[in-house]
């Protein structure tokens, strides 16, 4: 089976184990990365972190909060054992580490 959604506006989508029988692992990772720099983003980002918890379908591994960076970032695992960051941070103040 194939599937696609959405989060905070962003399309991902997702394919079946290939190779026998799906099972829950903890081995996938994916992080949602949302720019400050958009209020109305900021603001969605926040508002989807608090559903998600009170859901009460996750294992918030580190809560939503500011981070000494700048930025605001939280983790948690859902149920199928797949692990979400969500970072929110202003993309106008991350430098390019190959600018001069």
């Amino acid at each position: 089976m194939h599937a696609g959604f959405s989060v905070l506006g962003t399309s991902l989508q997702c394919a079946d184990a290939f190779r026998g029988v799906p099972t829950p692992s903890n081995q996938i990772d994916l992080i949602l990365d949302i720019n400050a720099d958009d209020a109305a983003s900021a603001a969605a980002a926040e508002a989807f972190y608090q559903r998600v918890v009170a859901s009460q379908t996750v294992t918030v591994d580190m809560p939503f909060e500011s981070q000494f960076w700048g930025g605001k970032m939280g983790h948690f695992t859902d149920r199928y054992g797949i692990s979400w960051m969500l970072h929110v941070m202003p993309w106008s103040q991350i430098k390019d580490p190959t600018a001069e």
